[in-house]
């Protein structure tokens, strides 16, 4: 702002301080929806799609086709703190090594589970960023830490009462199961990060870990208001674990959150789908309403249906210049 004459300084923080009243240009063709979004010069066909697929396409379905139908990813290397995937995958990383730990995964003490936790950790981050990672990483790392610590208490008393971790990051042992549509399948794919059983009560819960600075209620996550659904992760995992519980339907499905506000930290399930209070839907028909949806999905896939989204709006600069949105831009051939 002051790299400028000296004579413009004082104007300029005028125009700041009072603030703009100028309508802001529209760049030509920008937000018209007059641009055919780009695609690839021939159609690929979806063989495989993932549980986390669903919520994708719910989302974007043009932002779907470029991430999993073009197989286009943006990288750069300017990062100088963990993005919130690295964030997340370090987590999930301290929380499986927990859960496979014959001896951690019984644990009743809280104390020793939060020692157990920070120390894994530690073991981890010494590896992968050395003795001395840069500040913001240190800060964060301690941040996680801190969650950990919180976390401790969950599941000593959810061992407690009676509940045992029987798998953790588990897959289909064929790496897919056969989601069929309209008599055609199509391979489900996924990684559930935590099964627990609970051998007395012969009881199945399915857990997601999540990390965000704030988590969503699962049914918040998963459906709007009016019972439309923007996600079918949960849902679609007791479809994926077929072989482990069979006909059982799970009696918990939820999230483990570890966000910020450490009052948060702990198991959130879900025991119905139906969004309003005096929605009589039991968990049964909020189930069969997700399987209808995510038909659905697999139906527009297969149909093409990806040129159309008013909803694309991501947050990457190459992929917004792809769809003909923000500020980068090239020659009409590229």
């Amino acid at each position: 702002v002051f790299h400028c004459a000296e004579s413009e300084v004082v104007p300029r923080v005028k125009r700041f301080i009072e603030g703009s009243k100028q309508v802001r240009p529209r760049v030509q063709g920008s937000a018209d929806g007059g641009r055919e979004l780009p695609r690839l010069a021939e159609d690929v066909e979806v063989e495989s799609i993932s549980v986390t697929d669903f919520g994708r396409y719910l989302k974007s379905p043009y932002l779907f086709y470029l991430e999993r139908v073009a197989k286009l990813e943006c990288l750069d290397d300017r990062a100088r703190e963990l993005d919130p995937m690295g964030f997340g995958i370090l987590a999930h990383d301290v929380l499986n090594r927990f859960g496979r730990d014959d001896q951690m995964r019984d644990e009743r003490d809280e104390a020793r589970l939060g020692k157990f936790l920070t120390e894994t950790l530690e073991s981890l981050c010494s590896k992968r960023y050395g003795r001395h990672p840069l500040p913001a990483v240190q800060l964060q790392l301690e941040q996680l830490a801190q969650r950990l610590r919180s976390f401790a208490a969950a599941p000593a008393k959810r061992r407690e009462e009676g509940w045992v971790i029987r798998e953790t990051e588990w897959s289909p042992s064929e790496g897919h199961v056969a989601f069929v549509v309209d008599g055609t399948p199509i391979r489900l794919t996924g990684q559930i990060d935590r099964i627990d059983h609970h051998p007395e009560k012969q009881e199945w819960a399915i857990w997601d870990y999540k990390t965000g600075e704030s988590v969503d209620p699962p049914l918040n996550a998963h459906r709007k208001m009016n019972g439309e659904w923007i996600d079918l992760q949960l849902p679609l995992y007791c479809n994926l674990a077929v072989e482990l519980l069979g006909d059982a339907v799970p009696a918990e499905v939820g999230y483990i959150a570890l966000p910020r506000d450490e009052k948060e930290i702990g198991f959130r399930g879900i025991n119905r789908w139906a969004r309003g209070k005096n929605d009589p839907e039991t968990f049964e028909e909020g189930m069969e309403s997700a399987l209808e949806a995510a038909y659905e999905v697999v139906r527009g896939i297969r149909r093409g249906d990806f040129f159309d989204d008013d909803a694309f709006a991501p947050r990457d600069q190459i992929f917004a210049a792809i769809g003909g949105l923000g500020t980068i831009t090239g020659s009409e051939d590229e």
